[in-house]
């Protein structure tokens, strides 16, 4: 991907300074490369925004997505939750895996480790409609249309269809969810 490649990019270019500076090596300045950063600046929902798309989502696909925007998770974590992973008791939830844009099931989260997070009432609200009678190796987010796990490209997909905007589900939920975080006092670092 071209963001990959910037990203290679620059840190190439930073270690380059680095040793440039540093006088640890001999070596020219990084030259500094323009015009390859094709990214899209992310787009935030406010809250009252967020819940006024929601509302034009169908009841039947509102929970997943709505369970997103209340916790924060990563689309591909938010679709690979198992009921095993839900603490009601203890109001967590443990995000212990992915499933990746090939659609496989990686026993390991984005930033390659487990993490437990709070839940709120609402999420725990939106999830006991979703888990009961479900065996803990069972999948909380069942797609009505396909009586299977949703697909990782799903939310999305739904979040398009139906409010017609031109911001992601991603940006909608895990974006948003962070900067009102960020915008509410929490450091960047932990809101990410």
């Amino acid at each position: 991907k071209r963001k990959t490649r910037l990203n290679i990019l620059v840190s190439l270019h930073s270690f380059f300074t680095w040793l440039f500076k540093k006088g640890v090596r001999d070596v020219p300045p990084f030259p500094v490369i323009e015009g390859i950063d094709d990214s899209k600046e992310r787009t935030a929902l406010d809250y009252d925004d967020q819940m006024k798309y929601l509302s034009m989502i169908p009841e039947a696909h509102r929970g997943v997505l709505e369970f997103g925007m209340e916790t924060g998770i990563r689309p591909g974590e938010l679709v690979a939750l198992k009921a095993k992973d839900i603490d009601l008791k203890n109001q967590t939830a443990i995000i212990r895996r992915t499933i990746s844009a090939y659609v496989y099931i990686l026993e390991t989260t984005k930033g390659r480790s487990r993490k437990t997070i709070p839940l709120s009432d609402k999420a725990i609200s939106i999830l006991k409609s979703h888990i009961v009678g479900k065996l803990p190796e069972a999948f909380v987010f069942i797609n009505p249309d396909t009586n299977r796990r949703y697909s990782v490209k799903m939310p999305n997909t739904l979040w398009k269809r139906y409010t017609g905007l031109d911001i992601t589900y991603y940006e909608a939920s895990r974006h948003s969810f962070c900067t009102q975080l960020v915008d509410d006092g929490v450091d960047a670092l932990q809101a990410k």
